[in-house]
C-alpha cells in the first residue's frame, strides 16, 4: 500500500513524522532534482513502497493553508486514479506540527474522495476513547458525503506505521 505525507517543496523534513519518512526511507536526492512546487505531489519508489510526498507548503517553517492543503489533495486523488491506486496510507495529514485542525481536513478527504474508489487508511499514534471512536462512528455514519462505495476514513494506532513492505 502505497504510504502519503505532507512536505514542504525544499523537503527538509527535519522534524515529525517527515523526519521518520526521512531516515526510514531516505532516497531524497532524486525528488530534489525535480522541479516542485506547492501543490505537486512527487512520487519515489523505495523497495517495493511507493512513497507520495504532497507538497503543501513552498519552506519548511512556513505554515501549510487550507486551501493549498484542499487544491494538494485534489491532485492526489487525480494521482490515484489515473495510476490505479485503490488504497493510500497516511498520516493526520499536516495536523501535528503544522497545527491544522484534523476535523477539517478529514471533512476535506471525505468530500474530494467521495464516490471515488480510493480508501485511505489514516495512522494515528493517539490512543482513542471509547468515547472518540464511538464519535468517529457516528460521523461516519451521518455523514452524507460517506458510502459504502466512497471514501473511507479508519483511523488506528500503530506505535510505528512505517514499518513493513508492500
Amino acid at each position: 500500500m502505497p504510504l502519503a505525507i505532507c512536505v514542504s517543496g525544499d523537503l527538509k523534513m527535519n522534524t515529525g513524522i517527515a523526519l521518520e519518512f526521512r531516515r526510514k526511507f531516505g532516497n531524497l536526492g532524486e525528488l530534489q532534482k525535480k522541479n516542485r512546487k506547492v501543490e505537486d505531489i512527487l512520487i519515489s519508489q523505495v523497495e517495493e513502497r511507493k512513497l507520495l510526498y504532497i507538497i503543501t507548503r513552498e519552506l519548511f517553517y512556513h505554515k501549510p493553508t487550507y486551501e493549498t492543503i484542499f487544491n494538494s489533495l485534489q491532485n492526489l486523488k487525480a494521482y490515484c486514479i489515473k495510476n490505479g491506486i485503490v488504497k493510500l496510507a497516511c498520516p493526520r495529514l499536516d495536523c501535528s506540527l503544522d497545527g491544522r485542525k484534523w476535523e477539517i481536513i478529514r471533512e476535506m478527504l471525505r468530500f474530494i474522495f467521495h464516490g471515488s474508489s480510493v480508501h485511505i487508511l489514516v495512522y494515528t499514534r493517539d490512543e482513542l476513547t471509547e468515547d472518540d471512536k464511538l464519535q468517529i462512528i457516528q460521523e461516519h455514519h451521518e455523514n452524507p458525503l460517506v458510502d459504502t462505495k466512497g471514501f473511507h476514513v479508519r483511523t488506528t494506532r500503530y506505535p510505528n506505521y512505517t514499518n513493513g513492505k508492500g
